[in-house]
Parts: C-alpha cells; sequence; structure tokens
C-alpha cells in the first residue's frame, strides 16, 4: 500500500467533542440513548454515486464514484481491472487534486458532482500516448482540507478531509442535549488538548521541513564534495601521468650519457693503449732520435692529462645522472603519497624538477 499526505487535518476537533458529549451524557444518565441514535446516524450518512464502467482499453477498465462519511470526509475511489500505476499533485485556484493512472482508459471524457461537503466537481479525461491511454482525475476541493492517496490492490482511493466539519453533523450533536457546565469544561480541556497536539503537530512539521533542508543541503555539498574529489583524482592522474613521462625522460638521458660515457672511457683506454705503444717505438728509436722521443714523450703527457682531464669530466657527469636518478626515485615517492592523501602537491614537485634540469 502507498500513501501521500498534502495539508493538515482539523477535523479531529470535531471527533474530540462529540467523543466527549457522549461520555459526559453516559457518566449523567441523560439521553444516552438518544446521542447514540444521532451519532450513529451522522456517522452513517453516505451516499454511492458511481459512474458507468468504461469499456476495456489494453486489458484495463475503471470506474470512479464517491461516497461521503462522517465529519463531511469524502471518499472518491477509482476501481480498476489491474494493480494501478498513478502519480498525483495539487493545484491551487480553484483547489484541485489531480490523479494521473498511466495504462487506464475510463470512456469519454465527462464531468460529474460529487455532491458531499467537502467536493464540488469530479471530471475525467483520457489521452492517448506512445505507452498508452492515462487518464487523468480532477477533484475540485468545495473548501481547505487535506487529502490522502491511498492504492490497495486494484483500488484507488482518495480521501478528502475538510478542515472543518458540516454545520449539520454539528447541529445534530448540539441538538442531542444543551451544553452543561461540565461539559463546557470537558469541551474546554479537549480544544485545550487539541490546542497542544496541534502545536506539537506544527513544531513536528517545522522540524521536518528543517531536516529536509538540512538533507538537501548535505546532499549538496556531498554532491560537491564528490564533484572537487575527482578534480583532485583527474588532476592527481594528470599530475602522475607527467611524472611518469619526465621520469622516462630522465633515464633515457641518463642512459644517453652513461653510453657516452662508456664510448669515451673505451676510446680514452685506446688512447692510452696506443701512447704505449708509441712510447715503446720511441724507445726502440732512441738512437735514432732522442730529442724526437722527449718531444713524443712530452707530446703523450699532454694527451694523457687530457684524457685524464675528459674521464674526470665523464665521472662528475655520472655523478650528475647518479643525483637526478635518485631525485627520479623522491619523485616517484612524493606521487605515490600525494596520491593517496587529499592534498596533492605534485604539481610543485614536477615544476622544481623541471626547473633542475
Amino acid at each position: 500500500m502507498t500513501r501521500r499526505r498534502q495539508s493538515c487535518a482539523d477535523e479531529r476537533c470535531v471527533g474530540l467533542q462529540a467523543r466527549v458529549r457522549e461520555v459526559d451524557l453516559q457518566k449523567t444518565g441523560r439521553g444516552g440513548t438518544v446521542f447514540g441514535a444521532a451519532l450513529a446516524m451522522v456517522v452513517t450518512l453516505a451516499w454511492w454515486a458511481p459512474t458507468a464502467a468504461a469499456p476495456a482499453a489494453s486489458g484495463t477498465a475503471a470506474a470512479i464514484g464517491a461516497r461521503e462519511g462522517s465529519a463531511g470526509v469524502t471518499a472518491i475511489e477509482i476501481d480498476v481491472n489491474a494493480r494501478p500505476t498513478f502519480t498525483t499533485f495539487k493545484l491551487s485556484e480553484p483547489p484541485r487534486v489531480v490523479i494521473d493512472l498511466s495504462g487506464v482508459r475510463v470512456g469519454t471524457s465527462r464531468t460529474f458532482d460529487a455532491g458531499t461537503f467537502a467536493v464540488g466537481t469530479v471530471a475525467t479525461s483520457v489521452t492517448e500516448g506512445e505507452s498508452g491511454p492515462r487518464t487523468r482525475v480532477v477533484v475540485t476541493l468545495r473548501r481547505p482540507a487535506e487529502y490522502d492517496v491511498v492504492a490497495n490492490g486494484n483500488k484507488v482511493v482518495l480521501s478528502v478531509r475538510p478542515h472543518e466539519a458540516p454545520a449539520a453533523a454539528v447541529a445534530a450533536v448540539a441538538a442531542v442535549a444543551p451544553p452543561s457546565a461540565r461539559e463546557d469544561e470537558a469541551r474546554a480541556k479537549a480544544m485545550t488538548q487539541l490546542a497542544a497536539t496541534e502545536a506539537r503537530r506544527k513544531a513536528a512539521e517545522a522540524a521536518a521541513s528543517a531536516a529536509e533542508a538540512q538533507k538537501t543541503q548535505a546532499l549538496a555539498a556531498l554532491a560537491a564534495t564528490e564533484s572537487k574529489k575527482a578534480e583532485l583524482d583527474r588532476q592527481a592522474a594528470a599530475a602522475a601521468h607527467a611524472n611518469r613521462a619526465l621520469a622516462e625522460r630522465n633515464r633515457l638521458e641518463a642512459e644517453r650519457l652513461l653510453a657516452v660515457a662508456k664510448a669515451a672511457s673505451e676510446k680514452a683506454a685506446a688512447e692510452v693503449a696506443r701512447a704505449g705503444n708509441e712510447a715503446s717505438k720511441a724507445k726502440a728509436e732512441q738512437v735514432r732520435a732522442l730529442a724526437d722521443a722527449r718531444a713524443e714523450s712530452a707530446r703523450l703527457a699532454s694527451e694523457a692529462a687530457r684524457v685524464a682531464a675528459e674521464r674526470k669530466q665523464l665521472e662528475a657527469q655520472k655523478a650528475e645522472v647518479d643525483l637526478r636518478g635518485k631525485a627520479i626515485g623522491q619523485a616517484e615517492a612524493s606521487v605515490r603519497k600525494a596520491q593517496a592523501e587529499p592534498d596533492i602537491p605534485v604539481m610543485r614537485t614536477s615544476s622544481r624538477l623541471m626547473t633542475r634540469r
């Protein structure tokens, strides 16, 4: 069973007054039988005005009727030969309750007068759509009232409760016996209790409205947080990708420099070997050209110094490559740490690495 409630109810005042009057009459022994008969007559006042059942459409048919109960409560009943699917909402100027039933056809559009204290006309209309027929029932209210829409099995029931009871019902109760001082006191107590109950109900409604507003704000804040988190995740992923690209470029550059250093070292070793051979040849030819040998020895010494200087330079380059490799490792660690924390200082790390390079 599903239920949808609108507005608020004040007819409980009439029912409470009737119960207080009945208790007083039973205690005093005055008019109990007359009161019971009058109350029964008021409670059982009802009538039924069904409309003709419409021909079935897509296996669905409906009949609409109205009946009035105690305290002016009107029930609009819609019988459907299948479980109904419906939506409901309220309109103003004049106040109306609208019920839309999907997959239901009630025949031609028509309007009839419910003729009750709370409800005036009941209008039906049928529209055809791609998903099948839709019946709209528009119930016009005669006076301020609350309403409930209940689906029970294959029946949809709209209950309209006016904020004030019909004068006939109040007069029937009042005509049973004249008010006494005790009745007035009981009525005053009942009205006080009702006022307190109404105040608590209004406070509860205000609290519920405030809670709903807080819930809406919380949902909005949650959506903003989720959006911010998604943006941070996107930035972190972009920063991680940039850092991985930078690390790959640095790795390739380090490999290139290492290859260059290795080639230079091999070249220097070859040069040293060649210089040794030349020195051996120079010693063998000392007899022929001692001066040339000294000059050649000086040249070889100079060449060896140059080679040593290049080797030192290469070693310095290798040390720089090692330092860059260490910085790359630290940057990767920073990226992993930044991915696990809400604030991502990855872009600053990446910027420092790119500046050093």
